[in-house]
């Protein structure tokens, strides 16, 4: 395993190999400087273990602007996927450093043709998820994460969460979350997929039954989210704005099946990767005892 240092500058963070300075390129030990020299566009994802991130995918050539890395600090995993290549080449490499995370519009400035639109948001609303442990009801008030809210109502309303199933469930050695949000049919994940939207300031905290949404970082939320199971009052200060509470049924989320435990690279459980490219039947296969959303729907 390589090391990556991190060059801190006025605007922007680099990562680099040891020793190299690249103009703000992303650089990855045996492919090189990535750019638009390559044919097509390659993809890079980088993973985060220990925290409700859901890995974040980028084409490579929008690195040749500054960029940071999600704010963490611990052990991260990259992924690059060349472009007409259904090969992947994996390498692992350890990043030890805290950042505070600033990303300048990375995505959420990216227009993406045929964006799923949103929905028309109440100021506050029910969803009841009908699950394989019992109904779960989540309160939403939009005041408290407007951008979360809209989309969240848009995801139910559009019957997105059907069938998803509760991926990881972390319980042990202490209480941490269970998240959920990858449509089982590929092609509906990919229609999100780059469908990002803004951050909401954190106003509520991440105490026991509060549900928000998953990130890759700032303003890289899409449609994964995450309901706690204890007061985790540190994912305030990262960004992490609840969008509502579990205000019925939060003994069957205590039920969710937790025994995969944390998901690839850095566990045993489900790889986020292969949900979206495979959707339920990889889970099924190889995880078959994963709880799920049956259904998911407004309340009247």
């Amino acid at each position: 395993m390589r090391r990556l240092d991190v060059v801190i500058g006025s605007e922007s963070v680099n990562v680099l190999p040891a020793g190299n300075t690249l103009n703000g390129k992303l650089a990855i030990h045996g492919f090189g400087d990535i750019s638009r020299e390559r044919q097509g566009v390659p993809q890079v994802k980088i993973a985060t273990c220990g925290t409700p991130h859901r890995p974040l995918r980028v084409p490579l050539s929008r690195w040749e602007r500054d960029f940071l890395i999600p704010d963490l600090t611990g052990t991260f995993f990259y992924e690059v996927i060349p472009a007409g290549d259904n090969r992947r080449m994996f390498r692992r490499t350890h990043f030890r450093f805290v950042l505070l995370l600033v990303v300048a519009a990375l995505l959420q400035s990216c227009s993406t043709p045929g964006k799923p639109a949103e929905s028309q948001t109440p100021a506050q609303f029910k969803v009841l998820f009908q699950t394989s442990r019992g109904g779960v009801i989540i309160e939403v008030t939009r005041d408290w994460s407007p951008h979360g809210a809209d989309r969240f109502y848009t995801l139910v309303k559009d019957g997105f969460f059907d069938g998803a199933e509760f991926f990881r469930v972390l319980r042990s050695p202490v209480p941490f979350m269970a998240q959920f949000g990858i449509n089982g049919d590929p092609k509906i994940t990919a229609k999100w997929a780059e469908s990002n939207i803004p951050d909401d300031p954190v106003i509520q905290h991440n105490t026991r039954g509060m549900v928000s949404f998953a990130t890759a970082g700032p303003n890289t939320r899409t449609t994964q989210l995450f309901i706690n199971y204890t007061d985790n009052l540190k994912l305030d200060d990262r960004g992490f704005s609840p969008i509502g509470k579990v205000i019925s049924g939060m003994e069957a989320v205590d039920q969710f099946y937790a025994d995969y435990g944390e998901g690839a690279p850095n566990g045993a459980g489900p790889d986020q990767s292969r949900i979206e490219q495979e959707g339920n039947a990889y889970l099924k296969k190889e995880f078959p005892n994963l709880d799920y959303i049956k259904t998911a729907k407004i309340l009247e």
